[in-house]
């Protein structure tokens, strides 16, 4: 058949979740979720979840579904293995999520798909756990999410390297203890959440075997991880290993990353590829000058040593002559391309002042000898060597200066200690290099000691129609004077190249001052700072001096003759005692302005349904009903109207998830549908998410939804505490309205649900959290918002040995259905994270069994 013959490569991944769901009893007196006295019942489950792509090979249009089965071994065909009898997925659908009893070996599990084109079936395409293989389906593939970075290759390196003698450090008793897992799970835990970017990288740019061979090493080292018992991540238990296995797992995905990265750093875009070899033949043209420069004018010396120039000299000099002049056009041309005009028209000057004084004299003759004056002769040519050394160093520096900052707007990470030569001070106080392990982005920092105002010598050019971000983290050391305060933000220049400030004057006092106005941070540990700009005002500039206040939604502008920009710190202010360190700065282009310019599928993620849930369900008779109020839906840009409407002809005690198809945004009388399969609802480019509802029993009166406030399972609340372990009483680590830090709090009720939707929240400082979507998040300003809705507020963050700090949402990302944990520490909230070491405050106010 044609659908046989496509021999397409198949790939599809099955990942086999183990959780423990805990409870508690109640014994009558005063409920079964604030009582720490009663016994926990723990039921341990694991399910099935596989993911899949499809193209459908030409003709299209035939393709009636798929045929999912889970089995124990590796024939499909063989009905005696089965874990779960083949299932039918709708055409539409490309994930299955199944549950299997605990007491089910999964030692040889594997999951199969195949495609169905009416009475004809393609081969099975059957994977083990992290196994990818070949078979005759077309092109199923991995769908992952695809966000934007670039590793430096070098860095990653040696980051290998220090991993991996700390994993083999780890293994050299055969035995991995409760501290050591730590250690561990911050490992993984960082090569997991940077394999969706490799990913990214690597399809962006064709990278295909390089791609496969580290994604199969990282999907071996879970299946080797994943079959140690105890569990290698539990940490209040020891697991005896096998060094040498051990050793080969890590190393191997190491190696083949670091092989994906020099592929990637290959093949790197164009422009940055670009800017590279234009800095790389600056800086070379640069060096090579200096050294034939000193040559020549040691020659030309030895020459004019006698005050006259004789015929075999002239043969010398001639040359010198002729290659100055032959590359002047092109070093002038390129000063002007990176806006360098001083040290450009001091070269032309004295390019003008050496012609001017040859001239004059028979030096061009080589019949005659000519008498000159030494030292004339040698500060005409030295003038010449000299400007023009310095023309190809600014050359050099600007050139270099751009490819630090080609993949943003702007970006400086401080890592290297002639920052100073980029970043002018023309305060009294004093720019140093520092380097320590609490920097967050590159490998130094900035130290700027009593009063410095430094900006950056370049110009970026300021786009009035595009939205900028930008941010910075500091920290102000206590000593000294304590009433110091700091301005940041973006100095203007207007089309000529001269300083606009806020109000249109040529100086750099009174600039545009959006990330920080005034601000005292004397004490209070490494801060982020965050800003948007978009446009000019009709006059002057106009931004909020209240930190955070210039937000995506109402950002700062520039004033009406601002046409370039550059960084600008004024620090320790007015001339106070003190230091202040700057870990980096980035500015970023905000692409996506309006919501309406996304598909419903992304937008939705960050939308308010005004007024809460609309959905209740209710007993039809012989079938169930749901029923949709009508209610609007907050996006970025103003407010939805959606109009009443049902689903009816529903089986009773079942989860349904409803949605609509709105591709213009337009709400009114839509078509509401239901689905049992989550992934239904990612299968529309325009579909919008209403909620999840179950219906009641056969003659059980209504339902409404129940609200999902949880943290998914595998979540940290502490350096060492899981959710999935936790018991009331548990300490962890706390915050309220009002606290400058976190407090030990006790855990007052903990209880657990199988499959929630869920989101991630990402802060800037890359710290994560996994949560249901309706979980309440709390801002500083005490503000609620639940985890779907909180695109770009500053939610707080606890990084390890670290007071707490507040950082912007930068992305949030579906993840899907997840298992979830309520948990209860009083009407306040408390910090997990992805990471152990790299937590977010959230989840919850108020605890909803």
């Amino acid at each position: 058949m044609l659908y046989e013959r496509q021999q397409q490569q198949a790939r599809l991944i099955m990942a086999i979740h183990n959780r423990r769901r805990i409870y508690y009893e109640d014994d009558g007196r005063d409920g079964i979720y604030h009582r720490p006295s009663a016994k926990p019942k723990v039921i341990s489950q694991k399910w099935l979840d596989i993911t899949w792509d499809f193209t459908e090979p030409s003709p299209v249009g035939r393709l009636s579904g798929f045929e999912v089965v889970i089995l124990n071994g590796t024939d499909p065909d063989d009905p005696s293995i089965y874990l779960r009898a083949p299932e039918a997925v709708a055409a539409d659908v490309r994930r299955y999520t199944t549950s299997v009893a605990m007491s089910t070996s999964l030692n040889n599990a594997r999951a199969a798909v195949r495609a169905i084109y009416g009475a004809v079936k393609s081969a099975w395409t059957v994977q083990g756990i992290g196994q990818v293989i070949s078979s005759d389906v077309s092109e199923l593939a991995l769908l992952e999410d695809l966000t934007e970075t670039q590793q430096d290759v070098a860095e990653a390196l040696n980051e290998a390297n220090i991993a991996l003698l700390q994993l083999g450090d780890i293994s050299s008793d055969s035995k991995l203890t409760g501290v050591e897992k730590k250690a561990v799970v911050s490992r993984y835990s960082s090569l997991t959440k940077e394999r969706n970017i490799l990913k990214a990288q690597a399809d962006s740019f064709g990278i295909t075997s390089e791609k496969a061979d580290y994604e199969n090493a990282l999907d071996a080292l879970t299946s080797y991880l994943g079959g140690l018992s105890p569990a290698w991540n539990s940490i209040n238990t020891t697991t005896t290993i096998s060094r040498t296995i051990w050793n080969s797992n890590w190393e191997d995905v190491y190696q083949k990353k670091q092989i994906l990265l020099r592929a990637v750093a290959s093949v790197n875009q164009q422009g940055t590829l670009e800017a590279k070899q234009a800095a790389a033949n600056a800086h070379n043209e640069a060096v090579a000058a200096r050294t034939k420069a000193t040559e020549a004018r040691a020659d030309l010396d030895d020459i004019a040593a006698d005050n006259k120039l004789h015929p075999n000299e002239k043969s010398h000099v001639i040359p010198k002559y002729s290659e100055l002049m032959a590359e002047r056009s092109g070093i002038e041309a390129r000063a002007t391309e990176y806006g360098i005009t001083t040290e450009k028209t001091n070269y032309s000057n004295a390019i003008v002042a050496l012609n001017n004084y040859l001239s004059g004299t028979t030096w061009g003759s080589t019949s005659v000898v000519t008498s000159i004056v030494r030292s004339t002769w040698n500060a005409k040519w030295g003038a010449v060597y000299d400007t023009r050394q310095a023309v190809l160093d600014k050359i050099d520096q600007l050139a270099g200066a751009q490819v630090r900052s080609a993949r943003y707007a702007f970006l400086e990470d401080f890592s290297s200690s002639d920052y100073p030569k980029y970043w002018k001070n023309w305060s009294p106080g004093t720019q140093t290099f520092y380097q320590s392990g609490y920097l967050k982005v590159g490998g130094g920092a900035a130290r700027l000691t009593n009063g410095v105002t430094m900006f950056h010598e370049g110009k970026i050019p300021f786009d009035a129609n595009k939205l900028y971000r930008i941010e910075t983290r500091v920290y102000v050391y206590s000593g000294s004077d304590t009433t110091r305060t700091m301005y940041i933000g973006l100095a203007g220049y207007d089309a000529a190249g001269k300083l606009c400030n806020a109000v249109g004057a040529e100086t750099f006092s009174s600039q545009h001052y959006m990330v920080a106005a005034n601000l005292n941070l004397v004490g209070q540990g490494w801060q982020i700072l965050t800003a948007y700009v978009r446009g000019n005002s009709s006059g002057n500039a106009s931004y909020s001096s209240v930190r955070g206040a210039n937000d995506m939604g109402s950002p700062a502008t520039m004033q009406a003759n601002v046409r370039f920009f550059t960084p600008i710190f004024y620090v320790n202010y007015s001339g106070k005692t003190g230091a202040t360190l700057v870990d980096y700065i980035k500015i970023d282009v905000v692409e996506v302005q309006d919501q309406r310019n996304l598909p419903q599928i992304q937008s939705g993620i960050s939308s308010i349904t005004n007024g809460g849930a609309p959905l209740s369900a209710s007993d039809a008779g012989s079938t169930a009903k749901i029923t949709i109020a009508a209610h609007s839906v907050q996006y970025g840009f103003g407010t939805v109207a959606y109009s009443s409407g049902s689903v009816t002809g529903l089986l009773f005690s079942k989860a349904y998830y409803v949605y609509c198809d709105d591709p213009g945004y337009n709400g009114g009388a839509v078509t509401y549908k239901v689905t049992t399969s989550f992934t239904v609802l990612a299968a529309g480019t325009h579909r919008r998410f209403v909620g999840k509802i179950v219906t009641p029993a056969n003659g059980g009166g209504g339902t409404r939804p129940p609200p999902d406030w949880c943290v998914a399972a595998g979540t940290w609340l502490r350096s060492d505490l899981l959710v999935d372990d936790c018991r009331v009483g548990d300490l962890i680590d706390c915050w309220d309205v009002g606290d400058t830090d976190v407090h030990p709090g006790r855990i007052q009720a903990v209880s657990g649900e199988e499959l929630v939707p869920c989101v991630r929240l990402v802060l800037s400082s890359g710290a994560s959290v996994v949560c249901s979507r309706q979980t309440p998040v709390t801002g500083q300003d005490g503000r609620v918002y639940e985890a779907q809705d909180c695109l770009g507020v500053e939610l707080g963050a606890l990084h390890e040995e670290e007071a707490l700090a507040w950082e912007v949402v930068e992305r949030v990302e579906d993840v899907g259905l997840q298992a979830v944990y309520k948990i209860s520490v009083g009407d306040i909230s408390y910090a997990s994270g992805e990471d152990p070491c790299h937590r977010v405050v959230t989840h919850n106010q108020v605890h909803k069994p």
